[in-house]
């Protein structure tokens, strides 16, 4: 079993790998892509189910706007003296980068909190 760090890790391994490795033989047009986006999405679903058993917000997906899509990050730290949370971009879909935030960046604590109850209450209504 492996622990939330472990997970997050491997996130950020996979997700740095060139689309070129997600290809198999006999493969059509984007069948690397969504191999690729699958096993991404797959990923931060186990990470959000460990974030939630473990009640912390590490590991937890939040994502921004840009042009026609978004860009996302995962939590990496909490601050909670500082009331901010660390989040790392996640080279994901259109990788898409916030300017504001770049690869790397902070957030207001509670901010993120109040949006990721936002995006829960609206997946329990799915």
């Amino acid at each position: 079993m492996s622990t939330l760090q472990q997970k997050l890790n491997e996130l950020r391994w996979t997700a740095r790998l060139p689309m070129e490795e997600f290809k198999r033989e006999g493969d059509q047009g984007f069948d690397d892509y969504l191999r690729k986006s699958d096993t991404l999405d797959q990923l931060f679903n186990e990470l959000e189910s460990m974030s939630r058993e473990q009640d912390t917000l590490v590991g937890r997906c939040v994502s921004f706007p840009v042009m026609d899509g978004k860009a996302n990050y995962v939590i990496t730290h909490v601050l909670p003296e500082k009331g901010k949370v660390v989040v790392e971009w996640i080279d994901y879909d259109e990788a898409y980068i916030d300017d504001r935030l770049g690869e790397r960046g902070m957030l207001d604590l509670e901010y993120v909190q109040s949006r990721l109850e936002w995006e829960d209450s609206l997946k329990s209504m799915v």
